[in-house]
């Protein structure tokens, strides 16, 4: 029998003690039902996963869990080292599964190094999609001319998120 039926952008779960989230590219239909008077499933028809337990949220929570706990597995795992069963759920996952702003366990460096120049109290960074990032005026070398090697923190998505941590000349081993 039919519980609810929702749009889901976003489930979250408990893992390992830690509140953890699965974000979705797009609303995904999330069904749940009873199995009888004393479980429940919920359902992600377009990933055809169900997972069951002894209530209507816990059996959400189940699937958000399980969804979450293979999403990481399985994308963090080289595609030739699975099975076709495991390479087919992936590419389901993929399809569906924003890795990149959902916190499944995927580690994500914090900093990362950037080739550039200054111009002014600003890096430069070569790459013509990534934006200017500050340098801060005790971070400020002598010689600002010739390319730089900037290490910056950055967003998850591998932009910017804060000014330059350490800049050196390039030549440097980077």
């Amino acid at each position: 029998m039919l519980i609810r039926q929702f749009l889901a952008h976003e489930l979250a779960y408990i893992y390992d003690r830690e509140r953890r989230h699965v974000t979705f590219n797009d609303s995904v239909e999330v069904t749940v039902r009873a199995l009888n008077g004393e479980r429940f499933a919920a359902c992600v028809g377009v990933l055809a996963i169900e997972r069951e337990a002894d209530s209507a949220d816990a059996a959400v929570e189940e699937l958000a869990k399980w969804i979450g706990t293979e999403a990481a597995r399985l994308i963090s795992t080289p595609s030739t080292r699975l099975e076709r069963g495991d390479v087919e759920i992936k590419g389901r996952i993929l399809s569906v599964v924003d890795a990149l702003n959902s916190n499944i366990g995927l580690l994500h460096p914090r900093r990362r190094w950037f080739l550039g120049v200054i111009d002014g109290n600003a890096f430069k960074p070569i790459r013509t999609d990534t934006p200017d990032v500050e340098i801060p005026p005790d971070m400020m070398p002598e010689a600002t001319s010739g390319f730089h090697f900037a290490l910056v923190p950055i967003h998850r998505d591998g932009t910017p998120s804060g000014p330059v941590e350490e800049i050196e000349p390039m030549g440097g081993d980077h």
